[in-house]
């Protein structure tokens, strides 16, 4: 019976194969992951704090950012539920990586006009969605902050794949910490983006060592589009106008609502959308 348990197994296609799995991490959550969501259990005391993110998902859910949603929590199972499930891979080309790239940035735009940052953005947090479209989205906010946010509070992170003032002490880190992982991504990715040319300079300036060089996300989105016509262009293919219109509606939206920034001195960049202290609360609400 075994053996022929076995040989049906061979059988199933790969797509099928993954669809109940069960993770477990490091820090000890489990992650069950389903066709169309995903359940993390928790340690009694990380529940508690993964809890207190609660609002950057109603921020992201209220500014219609491209990311998973909580769904559900439960204190008594210390679990918590997400939709939708995403697929776990890398793009494969350079269409793919534009897509993936813009995607993020897209979604980075509408969290830091609201002062929340990201902080953990990496391929295994960027899911591809599961019908199989060049769409990715973000996932896992736990390490989600308002910006500008201390040091300290990014001590568990690794150095190697996270912007350098996350852990410099002596000053606060801005939303520029995100701009910087989307250039980390790029570095990171399968695909030949480096050209010695435009496209190795956007990278280059989304990881500057100052982040008060770095784009903001809109910055960073024209940037990126502009590249992609160029790539387009050279490949024989059409230039999406609906990407076009999409960016005209966004220049228009971000000149209602963005208001000037105040900074600090204290912190390490500048950052889109952040906010001195005193004025946090009447931006979230």
């Amino acid at each position: 019976m075994s053996r022929l348990l076995q040989s049906i197994a061979t059988l199933c296609p790969e797509s099928g194969r993954d669809e109940y799995r069960v993770l477990r991490r490091s820090n000890g959550v489990e992650i069950f992951l389903e066709p169309t969501r995903v359940t993390k259990t928790f340690f009694p005391h990380k529940y508690l704090e993964a809890s207190m993110q609660d609002e950057v998902y109603r921020v992201l859910e209220a500014q219609g950012v491209s990311s998973d949603r909580l769904v559900s929590m439960n204190s008594d199972s210390w679990r918590m539920v997400f939709t939708p499930r995403g697929r776990a891979t890398k793009p494969k080309n350079l269409e793919e990586l534009f897509a993936a790239i813009g995607n993020v940035l897209w979604a980075l735009q509408k969290l830091h006009s609201r002062s929340w940052m990201h902080r953990d953005i990496r391929w295994s947090n960027v899911m591809r969605q599961y019908d199989g479209s060049n769409s990715w989205f973000l996932i896992d906010f736990m390490d989600a902050k308002l910006s500008p946010a201390d040091a300290s509070s990014g001590e568990h992170l690794s150095r190697k794949s996270h912007a350098p003032e996350i852990f410099d002490a002596s000053c606060k880190h801005t939303t520029a910490v995100d701009i910087w992982s989307v250039g980390y991504l790029i570095e990171t990715s399968d695909v030949q983006w480096f050209d010695a040319g435009k496209r190795s300079a956007f990278k280059n300036e989304l990881m500057h060592p100052d982040p008060t060089k770095r784009p903001t996300a809109m910055d960073a989105i024209r940037r990126l589009m502009e590249l992609k016509k160029e790539y387009l262009q050279d490949e024989d293919s059409e230039y999406s106008e609906e990407e076009e219109k999409d960016l005209e509606d966004e220049d228009s939206a971000e000149e209602e609502d963005m208001q000037e920034e105040n900074m600090p001195s204290e912190k390490c960049g500048a950052g889109e959308g952040d906010i001195p202290p005193s004025n946090k609360k009447q931006r979230i609400e």
